[in-house]
């Protein structure tokens, strides 16, 4: 499954997911991202709109992942939580000297989370939820 696939089949695809840990394994180039993923959605009753359900993304056949310098010197003290804004394909980061290179399976992205952004070339995303939902609204 591509990463624009696996989105698209969540409510309100990666938008407000907050990104809790990533294991970036170098040699077997996968990176495995576990977080809150947003389910509610603005349609929904005001005491069931903050459902969140924890869930582990797998990205295989990773080319590279970067993480980007905080924008501003206040994002330096905060708690180091990550909430994703948005994504863009392909990746502003990698030029399009680097970007022929990639297989052609293989495509670029760019997370925004506000402070800073994530780049990223994968092929195939893998998708699992770890937990049930958990409603915040109240």
């Amino acid at each position: 499954m591509t990463f624009e696939d696996l989105t698209c089949d969540l409510p309100n695809g990666l938008h407000d997911a907050e990104l809790l840990s990533v294991n970036h394994d170098l040699l077997n180039r996968t990176v495995i991202l576990d977080m809150d993923v947003w389910i509610g959605t603005m349609a929904d009753p005001p005491e069931r709109r903050e459902r969140y359900r924890r869930a582990e993304l797998t990205l295989n056949s990773v080319s590279f992942w970067s993480v980007g310098p905080p924008r501003e010197k206040s994002n330096l003290l905060g708690t180091g939580e990550l909430v994703i804004l948005s994504f863009q394909s392909p990746s502003s980061a990698l030029s399009p000297e680097l970007a022929q290179h990639l297989s052609n399976d293989s495509r670029s992205y760019t997370l925004f989370t506000g402070y800073i952004e994530i780049d990223f070339a994968t092929s195939d995303a893998r998708f699992r939820w770890t937990a049930d939902e958990t409603n915040r609204s109240n």
